[in-house]
C-alpha cells in the first residue's frame, strides 16, 4: 500500500534528486522510496554491527552471553546471510 506525503526539501537538493531520477529512468517517488529504504537499511546494518561488537566484547570479558544476546547474534547471522545471498 502506498501513501501520498508532502515533504519540504532544499531547492538544490530537489533539483539534484529530480535530475538523478531522470538520468536513471526513475520517477521522483521511486527515487525517494529507494533512497529512504537504503538509508534505513544502512542504519539497521550499523546497529547490528554495534550489537555484534558489544556481544564480542562481552564474550571476551565474561565468556558468557545472555539469551537476548545469543538471539541478537542469530539475527545478525541470518541478516548477514540475506545480504550475501546465502
Amino acid at each position: 500500500m502506498t501513501k501520498k506525503v508532502n515533504v519540504t526539501l532544499d531547492e538544490n537538493l530537489l533539483e539534484r534528486a529530480r535530475n538523478f531520477a531522470d538520468e536513471n529512468y526513475l520517477s521522483f517517488s521511486g527515487l525517494m522510496s529507494l533512497s529512504l529504504t537504503q538509508y534505513l537499511n544502512q542504519n539497521d546494518v550499523v546497529r547490528a554491527v554495534q550489537e555484534i561488537s558489544l556481544a564480542m566484547r562481552k564474550i571476551a570479558d565474561n565468556k558468557t552471553l545472555t539469551e537476548d544476546e545469543i538471539n541478537n547474534l542469530k539475527d545478525f547471522e541470518n541478516f548477514s546471510k540475506m545480504l550475501i545471498g546465502k
